[in-house]
């Protein structure tokens, strides 16, 4: 077996590609994510190699070939040929690494949520809806780190409280966290006096959309999490806006959480 750095051209990698026989089918947003990389720089040589066998059979790294096609942009890649046929039912079988993994390695805390709540908001703010598979090949694991490590301390408070709310009243930690994210940014005081009111249940009277997101959430608990921010979003905004509710309306497939406002009354 030989390894070699070399670039591969998106002619010598869809060279690669056309003797291909037996391998998996490609997983296309993969591709995409990956070229998207690519395209923007992101990508990064590493020691995984593209492996081929005695007689050039493609055994590992069509996705990577793919991609490098699809973007039409060389990359630099480690390729290991002269591989026995045999080692195929074993190549690829390891566990890859999630962005938790990669935010945890960089020292980000509360790795996961802060990974979940990054990606819905780079997402939010580009005005996609997260529940879309084809956004994942939007926003890369450089993007979502680069995010995270930007805005450190922000993201830090808002998972926090995020948690806390989520640890008292149920729902998704990571639509907490985005619903605190955005609204503290607009209205600070008012997002801890609306989810004070929301953890305790004090005093809240009918028509209170507090009370009616206390209520929802007793039946709702496993709401999918971009769901749940659009909820909280637009409960809080109906208290700001000192709108009654009685019940929570249900959410439809694509629909994105309203920007947040401010309490009436508040400069």
């Amino acid at each position: 077996m030989n390894i070699t750095v070399i670039r591969v051209t998106p002619k010598h990698a869809a060279r690669l590609l056309s003797n291909n026989p037996g391998n998996r089918r490609l997983d296309n947003n993969r591709v995409r994510r990956y070229a998207n990389e690519i395209v923007k720089g992101q990508w990064k040589t590493t020691g995984d190699t593209i492996k081929l066998g005695r007689d050039g059979r493609l055994l590992d790294g069509q996705h990577r070939l793919a991609a490098i096609v699809e973007a039409n942009t060389p990359v630099t890649l480690a390729v290991a040929d002269g591989i026995d046929h045999d080692v195929f039912d074993v190549l690829d079988s390891g566990k890859n690494r999630t962005i938790g993994d990669v935010f945890n390695i960089a020292g980000v805390k509360s790795a996961n949520v802060t990974a979940a709540v990054s990606r819905m908001l780079i997402l939010f703010d580009a005005g996609l809806n997260p529940n879309d598979g084809h956004t994942s090949s939007v926003v890369s694991k450089s993007d979502l780190l680069d995010f995270a490590l930007a805005n450190e301390d922000r993201l830090a408070e808002a998972v926090q409280h995020g948690n806390f709310v989520y640890s008292r009243v149920g729902g998704s930690q990571s639509a907490w966290g985005t619903f605190w994210y955005n609204t503290a940014a607009v209205d600070p005081e008012g997002v801890v006096e609306f989810t004070e009111g929301l953890v305790s249940g004090a005093n809240l009277s009918t028509g209170d959309s507090r009370l009616a997101l206390r209520n929802h959430l007793t039946l709702h608990q496993n709401t999918n999490r971009v769901a749940a921010a659009v909820i909280y979003q637009r409960v809080y905004n109906a208290w700001a806006e000192g709108r009654k509710m009685t019940r929570v309306a249900p959410v439809k497939f694509g629909d994105m959480p309203p920007a947040p406002v401010r309490r009436k009354g508040k400069a």
